[in-house]
């Protein structure tokens, strides 16, 4: 277990964001380093015996439960959908100041497909979060299996309207696809070439930024929904 969680969270370069400005808006010390024991897969709060879906964290590595906490089916859906707003909003900002067009969620492609955004009116983009762990990849595979998914979705679509596509997949724990790599080399090559190298940093800070904070809020709500349960049944308490 221990050598997986190094796999995983050696695959991205997390060093970036912690010397970096938050670009993701405002967010607390708590959340900061409640993110990086997440992603370390380390005990990170206090939990009763069992979740509302029934698992129980008793006697448990700590990464299954880390991992649990992150992929509960009875998380709220906006939970996740949060960090995934915190990272496309992050980044399109980043590439508007960079002088760069971010149409998020066009419609004038498809009347059904809704890609996350589309840069230039070149590079059509969709992001989306993998919890490798809970799928039993190993490493990157569990994110290439996502991104094939993305692939299937949106190849047709791109091809069609003379763009080019690119998944962004991030793993929860981390890890960065390193096809994600490659849409931060188109999009250098969209602006001068003093500007690259920045660019590139600020892309690679709002990927970790968006996975430990976003990581952290979720953790946070799911620690609420349960002391709410809890608080319900008479004679149980938070453990």
């Amino acid at each position: 277990v221990g050598l997986r969680v190094h796999t995983v969270c050696s695959l991205g370069t997390s060093a970036l964001w912690a010397n970096s400005t938050p670009l993701i808006g405002r967010f607390t010390s708590f959340e900061a380093r409640l993110g990086l024991r997440l992603v370390a897969g380390l005990p990170v709060m206090d939990l009763p015996e069992s979740c509302t879906c029934g698992y129980l964290f008793k006697d448990v590595p700590p990464i299954f439960t880390t991992s649990h906490i992150l992929s509960c089916p009875h998380n709220v859906a906006s939970n996740w959908t949060s960090r995934h707003h915190l990272l496309n909003t992050a980044m399109s900002c980043v590439l508007r100041s960079s002088g760069l067009r971010v149409d998020m969620e066009p419609t004038m492609l498809s009347p059904i497909l809704r890609p996350d955004g589309i840069v230039n009116n070149k590079i059509i983009y969709d992001v989306s979060y993998v919890d490798t762990f809970l799928r039993q990849g190993v490493g990157s595979c569990g994110l290439a299996e996502r991104a094939r998914e993305k692939h299937s979705k949106y190849d047709a679509l791109a091809e069609f309207n003379k763009l080019t596509f690119v998944p962004l997949v991030f793993d929860v724990f981390g890890a960065v696809f390193p096809e994600s790599t490659v849409f931060v080399h188109a999009i250098q090559c969209e602006v001068g070439e003093n500007e690259r190298v920045i660019l590139k940093r600020q892309l690679m800070t709002c990927f970790q930024q968006a996975t430990l904070i976003g990581n952290a809020r979720i953790a946070i709500s799911f620690q609420r929904r349960l002391m709410r349960v809890d608080e319900s049944v008479p004679g149980r308490a938070v453990g």
